[in-house]
């Protein structure tokens, strides 16, 4: 299996911290939903750039629902080559994806679907995200391994 360095940040590192914050981090655009079911909170955290490569995750993701599957060269005609790399980085290192290796090159597979960040408190009183996916196929378990 092939492997992209992962680039979806700890959720510590995407918390901005609080003197961070500015009226020019604020979320574009009220009524759109942001990518990866990311919250606002997570958003205002990210870069430009960051939020760039996030913005081409999530349409890699709806280019990848009907077929499930697809070449990096075809994924790499939707946009600017670097951009759909990083994005492909992030889709991996959220455990979105699979590349795998083919006869004619790589192939992208989808494995799972963002569904949502949660936030909690740890015990030292910090605050954490909690990333949930929703697997496109479920999993093959032996129903004897189940509680």
């Amino acid at each position: 299996m092939l492997s992209f360095a992962g680039m979806h940040h700890s959720a510590e590192s995407l918390v901005p911290e609080p003197d961070t914050l500015g009226v020019d981090e604020q979320v574009e655009n009220d009524s759109e939903p942001l990518p990866l079911k990311l919250t606002t909170e997570l958003w205002a955290g990210l870069s430009p750039t960051q939020r760039s490569v996030y913005r081409r995750a999530e349409t890699l993701i709806e280019e990848l629902e009907f077929s499930r599957q697809a070449s990096i060269g075809r994924l790499l005609t939707t946009g600017p080559g670097g951009e759909v790399l990083r994005a492909l980085e992030v889709l991996e290192g959220m455990d979105l994806i699979r590349v795998e290796p083919t006869g004619n090159g790589p192939l992208v597979k989808l494995i799972a679907l963002p569904s949502d960040h949660v936030s909690i408190i740890g015990p030292d009183g910090r605050q954490r995200w909690v990333f949930i996916a929703q697997p496109i196929d479920p999993p093959d378990l032996d129903p004897r391994s189940l509680n």
